[in-house]
């Protein structure tokens, strides 16, 4: 068999496995990409710690709190660069939770309408701590988020609506947690 026809059955078995390759739904929220100036922390560790526990939460709860806090995690990584040559910067993600509830709503004069209303929540607590220097330091983020649809929406449309949420979450907290650190942590970031 020639090159020619070797690089055509290629092309072809490839194009056919494309073709039967079914699309997967982004469901995850997406991690805003950190500023180019991450914080230089004057530490030697930092570390991601849940400090909530949804074991007893529904499936799609707990998929939701993991996808938070990693993204959480994602966010330490490429935010906040340690520099120093002791101590610790942990991010405690306290709760990362959403919740639904099924409410009433005045649509007319007379007529009410049942909606289902989607809370999430996402809190947050910096602390940093050098043993070696007596430096410690700590700051504190809280991010809502609700969010309405029609009373027996699939799940697949409430994971969408979960997903912009959680999104919307993290960019948040990408633009007010480092100022929050800058502010109540001046002695652990370096500039």
């Amino acid at each position: 068999m020639g090159v020619p026809k070797l690089l055509s059955a290629v092309l072809i078995v490839t194009s056919l496995a494309a073709c039967e390759t079914p699309m997967q739904p982004t469901t995850g929220p997406v991690v805003p990409t950190p500023q180019a100036n991450a914080l230089q922390v004057d530490v030697a560790d930092v570390q991601v710690l849940q400090a909530f526990d949804s074991s007893s939460w529904a499936a799609a709860e707990q998929a939701f709190a993991s996808r938070m806090v990693d993204g959480m995690r994602t966010w330490a990584g490429a935010r906040m660069v340690p520099v120093g040559r002791s101590g610790t910067v942990k991010l405690i993600v306290q709760n990362a939770s959403i919740g639904e509830r099924v409410q009433r709503v005045q649509t007319g004069p007379v007529s009410m309408e049942r909606v289902a209303v989607y809370d999430g929540i996402l809190d947050l607590r910096v602390e940093a701590v050098d043993r070696q220097t007596m430096r410690t330091g700590f700051a504190d983020a809280t991010v809502r988020r609700q969010r309405t649809a029609p009373v027996g929406t699939p799940p697949y449309e409430r994971d969408r609506i979960w997903s912009e949420m959680a999104t919307e979450m993290l960019s948040e907290v990408d633009a007010a947690l480092p100022v929050e650190i800058q502010r109540r942590m001046p002695q652990m970031v370096l500039y």
